[in-house]
């Protein structure tokens, strides 16, 4: 390897390893994203996981090369074909060097632009959520410059020119007339045709080629399906190449599908919509045909899978995994949308507020089913102003433009219907994942479940069947979807312990479940939303937080564990001088207050036996705040524990008042 010439670079603590993983179907190798300093499989946008330029040389040997996290102003041009190899070789700026598959890559720093994703141009730019391998074989320019110009310049019109090239793909005009309700018909029963065998897939794809650039995109978009998807590029090629038209076209298609249970929504007018079955990655469930299953695996391969897969990405640290489902469940007027709505703007600008973790901005799609879009547009714009963002400035804009809004007008995601126990999905549903692959949305909120799922909330079989819809959907499109809902009646009028409506499947489905509720005022604290992170299968726990609403715009604000202890401390004050003058009289009774806190002979039962009437035995809001008023006085070291033996000499702490003289009375934090 030789030296890389770029010092910013070089200074720059962003570098990975990287090592190819299995090859896939054709052959080719993935370059998989590691940790430098433990070698596992990583995920490249994490700064936890980067390092500096050193160390990453110093471990090379334990991967196949170096690689370089795109991202906080650094920018990426990557051509992969013979043709834009040799534009960017001749003419990119910045530090510009050779991929390690013969590409060229060129690096730079400068403002953030919109995503260039894989086509078949041959062209990729990323300012961010990417990562480049790094072979040190520089070209020219080691120093990188802003390569933003160059791509609104030159690469975006080549990048666009590639998605749809004529002399490839036929034109509409070749293909036919395909109208709006015959494309919907289409992407309905795409999911209950045979995608998996291979003499299949070749079937779907000469069946869609005469479509044109509709039947294209339907067609790559089921057949990442596969599990050895090989890629959007060769994907491209094989169907320019390799893929004859089917004179039968899409009706054989549409045959196949109903034979295996897909219903025609033309059959029924006034509900549009097909019949789903539970498995939607497996179309012929419960209808007899072959089936091919996953292979089985033995620990050796397993473990191979473990090392080779990135690490589980959350769009928000903890609470909303990436291909999952999250349920936030609260009572009405408790303030769900408004959190969602407010939840949604911070993650479209990167912004960790609201005491969410934020990882970086993403595009975001929420779906309104309750309240108009104009309503939400109000309380965005408020919820904007909250959060100090104006509507000027590129950084500004390029965040509104990453939140999308979809009111679908009280339309229904999911029916029931006499035919199938596990309801039906409606086109609404199939449209909902073409929004998300059409805006790139990474997180969709819905709500929410009341007016989306029109089943019974109570039933096992559709609430699985609706959820499971949705995780397929979230996996297909690598985003999370957090389904807004109400909790049940009991919980809502008399504070039940269920946080959550209907079916134990609500609970079981998801893999994050969360859970807001009005905290009344207390003595102590004023009137507040705790929000709790209430199950969590594939991480730890998000730690509960606090928030407060403006009672007259109804704007979420933290509620920051500093204001808490300064509410807390303020009327603490006088309880904590009683304590400490009753600790002061038990000790000079002889009779001290021990420091226990769980078992028979806790400090509350000490006070609770000299004193009833200040300390009720059993009433656990005082006995909590003593608790509180306890540590209080620890702290500022007025008390501090001593050991001590009772009368059978086992040995025992008690709190001793410490005398004003004393060296450490008052040394406290």
């Amino acid at each position: 390897m030789s030296q890389l010439t770029s010092e910013l670079m070089m200074e720059a603590a962003r570098w990975l390893l990287w090592r190819y993983g299995p090859a896939n179907a054709n052959g080719k190798r993935p370059k998989i994203p590691c940790n430098v300093r433990t070698g596992r499989a990583c995920d490249n946008t994490d700064p936890a996981n980067w390092a500096t330029y050193q160390e990453a040389v110093a471990a090379v040997q334990g991967g196949d090369g170096l690689g370089f996290a795109l991202g906080d102003g650094w920018q990426g041009i990557d051509g992969d074909s013979e043709e834009a190899a040799a534009f960017l070789r001749d003419n990119a700026p910045g530090y510009v060097e050779e991929s390690p598959n013969g590409g060229i890559h060129a690096i730079g720093f400068g403002p953030s632009f919109p995503a260039l994703a894989s086509n078949n141009s041959g062209y990729e730019a990323y300012a961010g959520g990417r990562y480049f391998t790094v072979t040190t074989k520089g070209i020219r320019d080691p120093q990188p410059t802003d390569l933003a110009p160059f791509v609104a310049q030159a690469i975006a019109p080549r990048h666009a020119a590639g998605k749809a090239s004529p002399a490839a793909l036929p034109t509409r005009e070749q293909a036919g007339p395909l109208d709006a309700a015959k494309l919907r018909d289409l992407w309905s029963a795409a999911p209950y045709v045979d995608w998996v065998s291979y003499g299949g897939w070749q079937r779907q794809l000469s069946r869609l080629k005469p479509l044109g650039d509709d039947g294209r995109e339907l067609a790559r978009h089921h057949s990442k399906l596969l599990p050895n998807y090989p890629g959007d590029a060769e994907f491209d090629r094989k169907w320019q190449h390799d893929i004859r038209s089917d004179h039968t076209g899409p009706n054989a298609l549409f045959k196949e599908a109903e034979a295996n249970g897909w219903q025609n929504p033309g059959y029924r007018q006034d509900v549009p919509r097909v019949n789903n079955p539970i498995a939607t990655n497996n179309p012929f469930a419960g209808q007899g045909g072959a089936v091919e299953f996953a292979e089985t695996l033995d620990l050796t391969g397993l473990l191979r899978i473990v090392e080779t897969t990135p690490e589980r990405l959350f769009t928000t640290t903890f609470l909303t995994p990436v291909g999952e489902v999250t349920l936030l469940s609260a009572d009405g007027g408790v303030g769900k949308t408004m959190f969602a709505l407010a939840w949604g703007l911070c993650l479209a600008f990167g912004i960790s507020a609201l005491s969410l973790q934020i990882p970086s901005s993403i595009p975001v799609l929420f779906v309104t089913a309750e309240d108009a879009a104009i309503e939400c547009g109000r309380r965005l714009k408020a919820i904007a102003a909250a959060l100090n963002l104006n509507f000027s400035g590129d950084w500004l804009m390029e965040g509104f433009r990453r939140f999308h809004l979809w009111d679908i007008e009280g339309a229904a995601f999911w029916t029931e219907t006499r035919d199938n126990p596990a309801g039906v999905s409606t086109a609404a549903l199939v449209e909902l994942e073409q929004r998300i692959v059409a805006t790139g949305a990474k997180q969709v909120f819905i709500d929410n479940a009341s007016t989306v799922f029109l089943a019974d909330h109570n039933g096992l079989v559709p609430v699985n069947a609706f959820i499971s819809a949705l995780r397929g959907i979230a996996a297909r499109t690598d985003c999370n979807i957090l389904l807004l809902a109400h909790v049940n009646a009991e919980t809502a009028t008399k504070g039940g312990a269920k946080t959550y409506n209907g079916s134990v499947a609500w609970n079981n489905g998801v893999r994050s479940r969360m859970f807001m509720k009005i905290v009344p005022a207390e003595a102590h604290l004023p009137e507040h939303i705790l929000v709790s992170h209430e199950k969590a299968n594939l991480g730890p726990k998000a730690a509960p937080f606090r928030l407060r609403r403006n009672p007259e715009t109804g704007i979420l604000s933290s509620f920051s564990n500093y204001e808490i202890a300064a509410a807390i401390d303020e009327s603490l004050s006088s309880l904590a001088e009683q304590v400490f003058a009753h600790i002061q009289e038990a000790q000079s009774r002889g009779e001290p207050i021990r420091v226990a806190t769980h078992g028979p002979k806790t400090a509350y039962h000490g006070l609770s036996d000299m004193f009833p009437r200040e300390y009720p035995e059993g009433n656990k809001e005082v006995k909590a705040r003593v608790k509180l008023a306890i540590a209080k006085l620890s702290d500022e070291k007025r008390i501090v524990k001593r050991s001590d033996y009772d009368k059978n000499r086992n040995p025992y702490e008690r709190w001793t008042v410490l005398p004003p003289d004393d060296p450490l009375y008052g040394r406290g934090v």
